[in-house]
């Protein structure tokens, strides 16, 4: 078991795998009836070229349970963009109601697509990252609107 330990611990810190790197400021976005726009940057510290698909996701509880499910509330730009290396990205997100977005929750879904060249190394596990930013919808009368 100790042997074990040891090859894992190996493995993760001297592994020549490349793990990417990405920077999103904001971390949580806020919209209102009088502030219906709103934006992030999205950088790519990596050192390769990625592509990414945006989406809105509604945040549905059920119980203990969250259940995603594409929205058209708030629409976000671009839907895709390439994000070359060192790149960073304006994405804009819009509600397009009023007042009756209230307490409801939402997240900016940002996920990198998986294009590869060659499908020859079928036994590589690739690691896909998305990210889910919320998105809080608020009344101007609620007291703490805090970014």
């Amino acid at each position: 078991m100790l042997k074990f330990i040891k090859l894992l611990v190996f493995i993760i810190f001297f592994s020549s795998a490349a793990f990417a790197t990405y920077s999103i400021a904001p971390v949580k976005l806020i919209v209102t009836p009088d502030n219906k726009v709103t934006s992030l940057e999205f950088r790519n510290d990596n050192n390769e070229n990625k592509k990414f698909q945006v989406t809105v996701l509604e945040v549905i509880k059920q119980g203990n349970k969250e259940i995603f499910k594409e929205t058209k509330e708030i629409v976000a730009a671009p839907l895709m963009f390439a994000l070359p290396s060192g790149g960073t990205q304006t994405i804009r997100v819009e509600s397009k109601s009023g007042n009756e977005l209230n307490g409801r929750d939402f997240k900016l879904s940002i996920k990198e697509l998986d294009i590869r060249k060659s499908k020859k190394s079928l036994n590589v596990i690739h690691v896909i990252p998305e990210f889910r930013i919320p998105v809080v919808s608020k009344d101007m009368k609620d007291e703490h609107v805090s970014e």
